[in-house]
């Protein structure tokens, strides 16, 4: 279906934010139903990832060259998150706005606060679903805005968490928040 519309001149922008995210939350919420089984959503995020690598190859002829002087981001999943998907996404539509991207997908926040102390970051951004991981991201906060070489760096949170309850954010000292994608 992405080839299709690849082909018909649709964005790969568009493709990411319609119809793989829609895919994205569509598994999950077939999952919370119990409609499909564990199988099932490891295949069809699998088949996500594949999809997303191969747009993402056809069209890195197309993307701005990354220059120093580009701005850079941080996206990375909050300790304890298992799902990656979406920080993918994002990195890759960053990249595609001309961004230099790095993403950090073991969860594991001095990881996270190395990259944060080894290059100077214009903004980074954790990707949180669930309530529980609130007191460690407020610590994992605090301990990247230390830890970064930008006293500038703009920190923001996404994820399910934060569409249910934007007020989080906030709370947790972060600059904002992100959109789906993140």
């Amino acid at each position: 279906i992405a080839d299709a519309h690849l082909a018909h001149g649709r964005a790969p922008e568009t493709i990411l934010i319609e119809l793989f995210a829609w895919s994205a939350r569509e598994l999950g919420a077939l999952w919370d139903d119990d409609q499909v089984s564990f199988v099932d959503v490891t295949i069809g995020l699998c088949r996500l990832h594949e999809a997303l690598h191969r747009i993402s190859e056809q069209t890195e002829a197309q993307r701005k060259s990354e220059t120093t002087e580009a701005p850079s981001i941080l996206i990375a999943i909050a300790p304890g998150e298992q799902h990656v998907f979406g920080v993918l996404m994002a990195g890759e539509l960053f990249r595609k706005k001309g961004w230099s991207v790095t993403t950090e997908t073991s969860g594991d926040p001095s990881a996270i606060t190395a990259l944060m102390a080894s290059r100077r970051f214009d903004m980074a951004g954790l990707s949180v679903s669930h309530e529980g991981a609130k007191e460690g991201i407020t610590h994992l906060l605090k301990a990247m805005r230390k830890a970064s070489k930008n006293p500038a760096t703009k920190l923001i949170v996404g994820g399910q968490l934060f569409e249910h309850s934007p007020h989080i954010a906030h709370e947790i000292g972060a600059d904002g928040i992100a959109g789906r994608g993140l």
